[in-house]
């Protein structure tokens, strides 16, 4: 009995066994996202961004995850806010951090959060902030000068850190009149130093005040303050003394000191891109040093004209000019444009390499960031070749810039499209060149400026100080926020548009016809009527023409084929001429019907199967190792008979 009992315990415990292992294998069926982040850590002097690749591996049913950053420091940040990942595949993605250009030096982590439908999913990164910038900018803290007059304030400024610094001197609540500086910009090698001379030369009748100004180099500030005062002498006419009639000598005039009459002439750029066929301006200035006199500008070497030939300047009177070269009938070559300022007693002279060159109609959108933040500029152009272009882009300029994608391919006549990600590192005006293919595609100009508010003047300088601080009006298009999307809005409608889902028709070795619809509501009060546009080949729209009246909101269908992961953008045109302008990615996001193995009703029908398995096996172990089999049902039916013969029928 108790081997019996001993063989029904281990046959127990191996059920409860295979029931363990059973459910412990079946996660092994469950489904799993992972996102990974490349390069785990980064390091990035203050004032540049970061770059890191976020890439997102769903083996689940097609979803579109939300993304999101969580980071004890607040980080200037561009991610993609939405990612739509088809099942069975990894999507990737650039996560760009932007470091403050005062921020702390020191290691600073943060997470990149994926939310999906069925699954949510972190991982950490880090960012190690270097101080690499320390520019030294030393101003006298204070002057005085009179009304009327000028004087000369010398400035140092010295690059003490352990990176190449560029920009410009900027001056804060400072009226432009008060002051000339002839040449502000610097480019400053780790240890270099330059100086630079600035006029304070408040006009003529300007009221005695006290106030401070800011001196700008990049990250480096120095207030000063500036003293005006009222120089006019007012005497008193007093008598004459007698004086004997003895004749006295008369004395040599001693000829006053004069400063010598001559011109300065300052031109805005060295180095000109333009295209063969085109126009394009510059500007120029012209200074009347020791005496007022009359300029006369003359140009050579390229066909142009300036916007005011000839002009009368004061003493230490200032003019800007602009020249216009005429490229219509120039061909591609280098050339050189020489320009002289000359007047009665002086002359000055200034020449700008000019270079010539074919280029596509690019369209470039237009940015201005403040310092230390990022944005992006779109562009796009036709290509003009007869066959199929691959294009790798690359930028160059003096801030922090790339271009996405940095690939793109063409088909003739196709339209490329792309984007500049610039950062504002130092103040001033930036060109930044693209380059198609290690050729030059053209050049467009980013606009850094301060952006923090300016600081308030003492009471008595009220009448001295102007605001020259800008603002920017509120644009009148409501946006609501979708992967890549940009708004250019002009006209008095308000409207949003929304992208809510892009699936893939077919997929051709990366040529994809995708499907989007898109959600366009009228928030204005008037009817609108919006005919859209498509910046893609085989564009097709449903319907083709979208009338809204106020507060109503209406489905947009496009159809169009496009390369995987280019940057496309949707125009809508209204009657009154409003544009309205939504860029988002062509993405490959497979329709329901041809979705991966596990859809929805797939995934419970496996998870079902599975179940069924797991229920038949364990009922093949119980039966098994519990219940007995026939042949053993009849032996102990014949053992327990034998007994039963052996034993005597009791007598009656």
């Amino acid at each position: 009995m108790s081997g019996t009992n001993f063989s029904a315990g281990t046959q127990l415990q191996r059920a409860f066994s295979a029931i363990c292992l059973l459910i412990a294998l079946l996660p092994a069926f469950s489904f799993a996202t992972e996102v990974t982040l490349t390069p785990p850590s980064l390091s990035a002097c203050q004032c540049d961004p970061l770059y890191y690749q976020v890439a997102i591996t769903n083996t689940e049913r097609d979803d579109v995850f939300i993304m999101a950053l969580s980071s004890n420091y607040a980080f200037s940040t561009f991610l993609q806010p939405q990612i739509p990942v088809p099942g069975a595949s990894t999507v990737k993605s650039t996560l760009v951090l932007n470091t403050a250009c005062n921020a702390p030096a020191g290691n600073y982590s943060f997470s990149v959060i994926a939310a999906g439908s069925h699954a949510t999913r972190k991982v950490d990164g880090y960012a190690i902030i270097k101080a690499c910038k320390n520019l030294e900018l030393f101003v006298p803290q204070q002057q005085a000068v009179c009304a009327g007059s000028s004087q000369v304030v010398a400035l140092n400024l010295k690059n003490s850190g352990l990176v190449n610094e560029s920009g410009k001197i900027v001056l804060e609540n400072m009226p432009n009149r008060f002051f000339y500086l002839a040449n502000g910009s610097f480019t400053l090698q780790p240890g270099q130093e330059k100086n630079f001379f600035l006029s304070i030369q408040p006009p003529s009748g300007t009221p005695p005040a006290t106030f401070s100004y800011d001196v700008l180099a990049n990250n480096a500030r120095s207030t000063a303050a500036l003293q005006i005062k009222d120089c006019t002498v007012r005497s008193s006419p007093t008598p004459r003394p007698t004086v004997s009639p003895t004749p006295t000598p008369t004395p040599t005039p001693t000829p006053a000191p004069s400063i010598a009459p001559r011109l300065d002439l300052n031109l805005s750029t060295q180095n000109i891109f333009m295209c063969a066929g085109s126009r394009k301006t510059f500007s120029l200035n012209v200074t009347a040093i020791g005496s007022g006199t009359t300029i006369r500008l003359v140009s050579s070497g390229l066909p142009g004209s300036f916007s005011t030939p000839q002009f009368t300047l004061p003493v230490r009177g200032r003019k800007t000019v602009d020249f216009t070269i005429d490229g219509t009938n120039l061909t591609v070559s280098n050339r050189t444009l020489s320009i002289q300022a000359s007047s009665q007693l002086s002359s000055a002279s200034g020449s700008v390499a000019v270079q010539l060159r074919v280029c596509p109609n690019i369209v470039f959108g237009q940015l201005e960031l403040c310092l230390g933040e990022s944005g992006s500029i779109p562009f796009a152009f036709k290509n003009t070749n007869a066959q199929t272009t691959d294009y790798i882009f690359n930028s160059s300029s003096a801030i922090p810039s790339h271009i996405e994608p940095s690939r793109a391919t063409s088909e003739p006549n196709g339209i490329v499209s792309a984007s500049i990600f610039a950062t504002g590192s130092a103040l001033g005006v930036f060109p930044i060149t693209v380059l198609a293919n290690t050729s030059v595609l053209s050049t467009s100009v980013v606009v850094v400026r301060v952006c923090s508010p300016v600081a308030t003047p003492a009471p008595n300088a009220s009448a001295v100080i102007e605001n020259i601080a800008s603002s920017t009006p509120a644009p009148t298009v409501t946006l609501i926020p979708t992967p890549n999307a940009t708004a250019v809005p002009s006209g008095p409608a308000r409207i949003s548009i929304a992208e809510k889902i892009q699936e893939t028709i077919s997929n051709d070795n990366g040529t994809l016809e995708n499907a989007v619809t898109f959600a366009v509501t009228n928030n204005g009060n008037n009817t609108v009527n919006l005919t859209p546009g498509f910046s893609a080949l085989n564009a097709s729209f449903d319907p083709a023409t979208l009338s809204l009246n106020p507060g109503e909101e209406k489905e947009l269908r496009a159809s169009f084929t496009a390369q995987e992961n280019q940057s496309i953008h949707l125009t809508l045109v209204s009657q009154d001429g409003g544009d309205y302008s939504l860029y988002t990615n062509a993405v490959n996001v497979p329709s329901s019907p041809v979705t991966g193995f596990f859809t929805a009703s797939r995934a419970i029908g496996f998870f079902a199967l599975v179940v069924v398995a797991v229920i038949v096996l364990l009922a093949f172990f119980l039966r098994k190792h519990f219940l007995p089999k026939e042949e053993d049902s009849a032996e102990n039916m014949q053992a327990e008979a034998e007994p039963q013969k052996g034993k005597k029928r009791p007598s009656k």
